[in-house]
């Protein structure tokens, strides 16, 4: 036999190398995929941004919004008119008009009296009249 003998130690060494060689080749191999996946998604993403008509829409809407800004002060003066026209048609609807009533009231005076002063209230009604006579009124 020869002084050198069998060495078990170095296989072993070799056979862990060959596993860590083989597990490294693996990570590699899909480090890679992973590259080559995010590269191709980046490619399609930017080609999709660059086609797509977002900067249109971009300067659209930069176009109505100076055009909104130019006109606000006019809309919010249109839309408290509009306001106010909208409350002034509801106190007309529901305004009682107390022209029959007044025209009734002096109808039936005398006339040597004069009436004075006259008011209405919620369900009050203040007649003051004035005359020579008493005889008048009744």
């Amino acid at each position: 036999m020869s002084s050198k003998g069998i060495n078990l130690l170095a296989s072993q060494q070799k056979k862990d190398n060959t596993l860590l060689l083989k597990k490294l080749r693996i990570i590699r191999f899909i480090a890679m995929g992973f590259l080559f996946v995010v590269g191709t998604t980046s490619v399609i993403l930017f080609i999709l941004i660059a086609a797509s008509p977002l900067p249109k829409l971009k300067q659209q809407e930069n176009a109505a919004l100076t055009t909104l800004n130019t006109l606000h002060p006019r809309l919010g003066k249109y839309l408290l008119v509009q306001n106010q026209l909208d409350d002034i048609g509801t106190l007309i609807k529901t305004r009682t008009y107390f022209d029959q009533t007044y025209d009734t009231i002096t109808a039936q005076l005398p006339a040597s009296v004069q009436l004075k002063s006259f008011h209405i209230d919620k369900g009050t009604l203040t007649i003051i009249l004035e005359g020579s006579s008493l005889d008048d009124i009744d």
